[in-house]
């Protein structure tokens, strides 16, 4: 079972205020594709820079509320 209090801890951990795909994805134990994904149906706020997708911590907490709750 997720912990979201581990997600969020892991994530804040990394030292940014905001984390690519492939970070949030190694987090939450899921594809890269799967966050862009949900980027993609609006289910996750991203910002795309440089062809990079970049998810604010506040962003990927809230996301962590709605989408995996545990």
């Amino acid at each position: 079972m997720l912990r979201i209090g581990y997600v969020q801890r892991k994530l804040a951990g990394l030292g940014a205020e905001v984390v690519s795909t492939v970070e949030m994805a190694e987090a939450l134990g899921v594809d890269p594709a799967t966050i862009r994904r949900h980027i993609r149906r609006n289910k996750l706020k991203a910002h795309k820079v440089g062809g990079v997708y970049h998810i604010r911590l506040s962003e990927a907490a809230d996301y962590l509320r709605r989408y995996w709750l545990c």
